[in-house]
């Protein structure tokens, strides 16, 4: 009965429920005492950035991370990051 009820339960949340996007990035805050600042490192999965990316800007190709990169698409990441990315 037991074994049942924990399929029937699983069963509904693999197939009860629509599919979604899923995305991870960690941020990490460092402070730094003898600048008197923090300082942010962000880590961000290039495909999820760059869909990002083309659905804002519409550009496509980048390429990030690769020999292949678009040019200034540096420019454009640094350009999204700050857009999105705010510290109150």
């Amino acid at each position: 009965m037991l074994r049942a009820l924990f399929l029937g339960l699983i069963c509904f949340f693999v197939w009860g429920h629509a599919p979604h996007p899923f995305y991870v990035s960690i941020l990490e805050v460092n402070p730094n005492l003898s600048l008197g600042r923090l300082e942010c490192t962000m880590k961000i999965f290039t495909d999820d950035l760059e869909l990002a990316i083309k659905e804002e800007v519409g550009t496509t190709g980048l390429n990030l991370g690769s020999g292949r990169e678009k040019s200034g698409a540096g420019d454009l990441v640094n350009k999204f990051i700050r857009t999105h990315f705010l510290v109150e």
